[in-house]
């Protein structure tokens, strides 16, 4: 992730997609787990693994939200000034 900038945004944004979808998939899983965990007669130790990873997959997927948000934020951003550029250089009619 340290060299998360040195991609193009087009090659970040799908590999942020490809996580999110997986670790949707995975919540899903380890709620469905969850659920059934009572049905098994599961320990305590068991409900506390579980919701390690359900508050592990769900931080990541609140990061991943975040990074989207921030790059979306910073491409508005990028346009709004290009526009004044061009505005100020009468380059739109």
């Amino acid at each position: 992730m340290g060299l998360f900038s040195v991609l193009d945004r087009d090659a970040r944004e799908g590999i942020l997609e490809q996580r999110d979808r997986f670790l949707a998939r995975r919540q899903a899983r380890l709620e469905t787990i969850y659920t059934d965990m009572a049905a098994m007669n599961a320990d305590a130790w068991g409900y506390s693994v579980l919701r390690f990873y359900l508050s592990q997959v769900r931080a990541e997927r609140k990061w991943i939200t975040a990074l989207k948000r921030q790059a979306a934020q910073r491409r508005k951003a990028r346009i709004a000034s290009w526009s004044r550029n061009k505005s100020s250089e009468g380059g739109f009619s």
